[in-house]
C-alpha cells in the first residue's frame, strides 16, 4: 500500500512471500481512520497461514534528512518498531517482521482461528477486541537522541522462558459475539510454536529518538484482515455464484462424481414416475342396483339407485314418463 499524501513509502502484508491483495475499505469503516493522513484497506486472511508486515522507502521520500520510525501493533498491542537514520533513507529501506523473539524463543506470526460464544463480553480485553482484526503501521519522522543507552548483560533469567509461556500479543482464542457488535470475524492474529534460538550475551537497547516536529505520524496504514468468508459477508468481495442443477449443465463438463450423481437422480425420478399417485382422501363412487325379482311385469323397470356413498337422494324409476325424486 502506497499512500498518495506520503510517496516513497510501501507497506503490505504478505503469506509465503506473495503480497496479499487489498480490498479499498469504506472511508466511515473507523473514527480515528478517516484522519487525512491515514489508509485503510482489507485483505484475506487465510487461517492457521504465517504472514509478515513488508516496509520499503524509495528516492521519492520526502524527509530523507530525517530519520525514519516505524511501529507495528497486532490488534492494538504493540509489538514491534524499526528505526532507520537518514543515510539509510538515501540508500532505501526493504524489511520484514515475521515474528516475535522473547526469552531465547522465536514465534513466527499467524493467522488463527477465532471461535465466539454467547458468554457475556470480558471486560479486560475490551480494548483489544476493539481492534480485533487490524495490523497498524505507524510512520514517524524523528531525530536520533544524542544521548543513547549503552548495551547491558543479559541475565539468565531474561535468557530462560518456558516454550508455553503466554504472550501479551495472542488474543484468547474465544471471543463474546457481542463483544464484537456485529462485526463478521472468525480470524485472529496469533503466534505459531516457540522455536529456540540462540541469543546473545548483550542486550542492545532501543535507539531513543526526539520528535523535532511533534510524535504524531505522517502517516498510518490499516490493514483489516478478514477470512474469505468474512469478506464476503461485509461486501467487500462478491458472493460465490450458485452452481446451475446437474440437469442444467453441459454433459461434457460434469465430472464422473457429477456424471454419477445424476445418473442416481434421473434414475430416482423414473422409478417415482412409474407409480401411479393415490390421492388421499378420495372415495370411490358406487352404484348399488336393488330389483325385485318377485315383481310382475309391470313392476319389472321399477329399481332403486344410490349414487355417490356421500348423496342420500334416491332416484325411484316408476316408468319411461314419470321419476319421482326423494331428496329426504
Amino acid at each position: 500500500m502506497i499512500a498518495d499524501f506520503l510517496p516513497g513509502v510501501s507497506i503490505g502484508v504478505s503469506i509465503d512471500d506473495r503480497p496479499l491483495r487489498e480490498y479499498a475499505a469504506d472511508t466511515e469503516v473507523k473514527g480515528s481512520q478517516n484522519a487525512g493522513n491515514t489508509c485503510t484497506v482489507y485483505i484475506e486472511a487465510t487461517p492457521n497461514a504465517d504472514f509478515r508486515v513488508e516496509y520499503a522507502t524509495m528516492t521519492a521520500y520526502p524527509y530523507r534528512d530525517d530519520d525514519i520510525l516505524f511501529r507495528t501493533y497486532l490488534d492494538g498491542e504493540y509489538v514491534s518498531r524499526f528505526f532507520y537514520d537518514y543515510t539509510r533513507l538515501h540508500q532505501g529501506i526493504r524489511t520484514f517482521l515475521a515474528d516475535i523473539t522473547t526469552g531465547g524463543f522465536r514465534r513466527n506470526f499467524k493467522f488463527a482461528p477465532l471461535d465466539t460464544t454467547d458468554a457475556l463480553p470480558n471486560p479486560n480485553i475490551k480494548d483489544a477486541v476493539a481492534s480485533l482484526g487490524e495490523i497498524k503501521i505507524t510512520v514517524h519522522r524523528c531525530r536520533k537522541s544524542p544521548i543513547q543507552p549503552q548495551p547491558k548483560p543479559v541475565t539468565p533469567a531474561r535468557a530462560v522462558v518456558s516454550a508455553n509461556a503466554s504472550s501479551q500479543y495472542l488474543v484468547p482464542k474465544e471471543v463474546s459475539e457481542k463483544a464484537l457488535k456485529g462485526r463478521s470475524m472468525s480470524c485472529r492474529a496469533g503466534l505459531g510454536d516457540a522455536v529456540p534460538v540462540a541469543t546473545s550475551k548483550m542486550s542492545r537497547p532501543a535507539t531513543v529518538v526526539e520528535y523535532p516536529y511533534g510524535e504524531d505520524p505522517v502517516a498510518t496504514y490499516c490493514f483489516l484482515y478478514r477470512s474469505h468468508r468474512d469478506l464476503q459477508i461485509t461486501g467487500v468481495i462478491e458472493r460465490s455464484p450458485t452452481p446451475p442443477p446437474l440437469e442444467e449443465r453441459d454433459v461434457d463438463t460434469l465430472t464422473v462424481d457429477e456424471a454419477r450423481q445424476l445418473a442416481i437422480r434421473l434414475k430416482a425420478r423414473q422409478a417415482q414416475s412409474n407409480v401411479k399417485p393415490e390421492v388421499k382422501g378420495e372415495k370411490r363412487s358406487r352404484v348399488i342396483d336393488i330389483s325385485d325379482g318377485e315383481a310382475d311385469d309391470s313392476d319389472a323397470d321399477a329399481e332403486v339407485s344410490f349414487t355417490s356413498a356421500q348423496s342420500c337422494r334416491k332416484k325411484v324409476k316408476v316408468d319411461d314418463d314419470v321419476e319421482v325424486v326423494d331428496s329426504s
